[in-house]
């Protein structure tokens, strides 16, 4: 049996570490493990490369080998370069690997290669993402192998900057044209590599130039205004662009207009700026879709959006919904849906999903946990990511929410995060905020930790079939009974006292009950919402806190606090974005930064001076 054999007969490149770490290369071009004492067969098993390193990074000792000695025989060079020639598709995909990953004769390789190349024609595709590259590019194949052509595909997707992984997912996307034996597709990922392409773009370009193929499409990744390689690598460069890419202005800023050879304007049937406001207007939910992903993704005209909005805004009930993870926020939130949708309500939902730090991804799964209320007409269902912002809401909420708001839906249900101990940023974007908690929540003093008291309007129980429910709704009554002075209000003294007055939680109870024109006191509710029990009383308290917050004017009250807070935010973000995105500030402050290690100068000494000096810069001013 030799090196690169497994067990069961399959050849294997990593059937032992010794076939990777340790060959000796013998004159007949033939490599064999070196002589090592194995007392166990452990070397003779197939394992893949994770395994390997998951036991060299444990410090686990490696097993000698010996009595198990095989041979490794891997394809030589030349018989390589023979398959190569002769058309082989499984040669291809090795000298791609080995050109790809820069491993040893690599160079040797393209050298041998260099004479054939120059005859296929190189076509660069590039664009913002979602733009349409991979559907363009398999359409283009399609074409080309209808034609008789040979299609080579190199298709560039980034690499995560927290894992270090990539997708890789092209083949999946052009699955229509991957299994053409005359096509040949090849996933590449950045590492890493500024300009849109992977570092090796061009020299796996040339090896699929010397095979034969007619024609290389090389598709990069999503480009911004300056990752415009792929007009180095290609003789001609399609620039793909969609109606969200931007106004004429920013298209000519991204330097496209010296880059590109061919414009197209793919998604050609969207609508453009005066015929989408005029969809949102009639009420199409194609046209809030679009306009909900341009506000939230800031893209160009997004303040524009919001300005013509807001005079609609301030119609729908906005409830905001929180808890702890696994508490059943969507699963009572589809119940309200359900519950408003049998009222004649429209209700839009926004549902935010925490963004992983190691991927930047979100599962968004909230269509699919709410797949009972997704389908209907009058609803509305909007995943988001946090994209690391913290507050238990995506930084966009409260601008998709006006979005929805100006659309006409008569409420909004805005779902966070499972909340720790200070994420709660939804009392301040929510007119009635819903805290639901379960027996496993922890105890009364951990809820008065949380903060939660000050911020709820309206407690739920939920699971309240389960063992404690009973004792963590009278906890939370005691602590609003105690918070509210309840227990001592009105108590005659000291040989007069009614025991029964003393019972905070009771008289928390009883004034959550009471209607009261200007006092409210948060009821506490209990819920099974897997069985469908307890919703009609959280519709209920919905509807008296509304009404109390009309008749006390803290309705008004709360909005106007939105907006002060709305423009607090707005200013914030815009100075952040003037100063930290200005080349010329960030290289002031570089200098400075000496100063302020050696402790002759401090940093509110240098954003004083900063300030001072980018005042046309904060205003907006510097390019008048």
């Amino acid at each position: 049996m030799d090196w690169g054999a497994s067990a069961g007969g399959e050849r294997s490149w990593a059937t032992c570490i010794f076939a990777r770490k340790s060959l000796a290369t013998t004159p007949g071009g033939r490599e064999s493990a070196p002589e090592r004492s194995c007392s166990d067969s452990w070397c003779t098993e197939p394992f893949t490369y994770s395994a390997t390193i998951i036991r060299a990074a444990r410090r686990e000792p490696l097993p000698e080998c010996g009595a198990n000695r095989r041979e490794f025989s891997p394809v030589s060079s030349d018989r390589l370069l023979d398959d190569f020639n002769a058309g082989k598709p499984a040669a291809l995909a090795r000298v791609v690997s080995i050109v790809e990953n820069h491993r040893d004769s690599y160079e040797d390789i393209l050298a041998s290669l260099h004479a054939r190349t120059g005859r296929a024609r190189r076509v660069g595709l590039t664009g913002p993402p979602g733009a349409g590259k991979s559907t363009i590019t398999s359409l283009l194949v399609k074409r080309y192998r209808e034609a008789g052509l040979k299609v080579g595909v190199i298709a560039v997707d980034p690499t995560s900057p927290f894992t270090g992984g990539a997708l890789l997912g092209d083949r999946v996307r052009m699955e229509n044209v991957a299994l053409d034996p005359g096509v040949f597709i090849r996933s590449m990922a950045t590492r890493g590599s500024l300009g849109g392409l992977a570092a090796a773009t061009r020299e796996v370009a040339d090896v699929l130039d010397a095979f034969g193929f007619d024609r290389l499409l090389i598709e990069t990744v999503g480009v911004g205004q300056s990752e415009l390689d792929v007009a180095r690598t290609a003789d001609s460069t399609i620039l793909i662009l969609v109606p969200e890419s931007g106004d004429s202005i920013q298209t000519l800023k991204a330097g496209v207009m010296e880059v590109a050879d061919i414009f197209v304007v793919n998604k050609a049937d969207r609508p453009g700026a005066d015929r989408l406001r005029n969809d949102f207007n009639a009420g199409k939910p194609a046209a809030l879709a679009r306009v909900v992903s341009i506000v939230e993704n800031h893209r160009d005209s997004y303040e524009d959006i919001l300005a013509s909005l807001h005079a609609r805004t301030g119609r729908a009930r906005r409830v905001g919904l929180t808890g702890p993870p696994g508490a059943g926020k969507s699963t009572i939130t589809s119940l309200l849906v359900k519950r408003y949708r049998e009222a004649g309500l429209k209700v839009g939902v926004i549902a935010v999903d925490p963004t992983s730090p190691f991927t930047g991804g979100a599962l968004l799964g909230d269509r699919v946990r709410m797949e009972n209320v997704a389908l209907d007409p009058g609803v509305f269902i909007r995943s988001m990511a946090t994209r690391g912002s913290l507050g238990g809401l995506a930084a966009a909420t409260r601008e998709v929410a006006d979005v929805l708001d100006a659309f006409g839906f008569d409420r909004l249900l805005i779902e966070t995060v499972g909340v720790g101990q200070s994420e709660l940023d939804v009392a301040r974007t929510a007119d009635s905020t819903i805290l639901i908690l379960v027996p496993e929540s922890g105890d009364s003093i951990q809820t008065l930790k949380a903060g939660v008291m000050e911020v709820a309007d309206i407690f739920v129980v939920n699971k309240a079939d389960r063992p404690g429910a009973d004792r963590l709704r009278n906890d939370v009554e005691l602590m609003l009974g105690l918070r509210k002075g309840i227990s001592f209000g009105n108590t005659p003294a000291h040989h007069g006292v009614d025991l029964k007055r003393m019972n905070p939680a009771r008289a928390a109870r009883e004034a959550a009950a009471k209607e009261n024109p200007v006092e409210w006191t948060p009821p506490v509710l209990s819920a099974i919402a897997t069985k469908e029990q307890g919703i009609d009383d959280i519709v209920t308290a919905l509807d008296r806190h509304f009404a109390y917050l009309e008749q006390s004017g803290n309705l008004r009250a709360r909005r106007r606090e939105r907006m002060r807070e709305r423009v607090m935010d707005v200013v914030e973000q815009k100075i952040r974005g003037r100063l930290w995105k200005d080349t010329g500030t960030m290289s002031w402050l570089e200098l400075q930064l000496p100063s302020v290690e050696e402790g002759s100068a401090t940093p509110f000494g240098i954003a004083d001076q900063l300030l001072r000096q980018s005042g046309e810069l904060v205003r907006g001013e510097e390019d008048k």
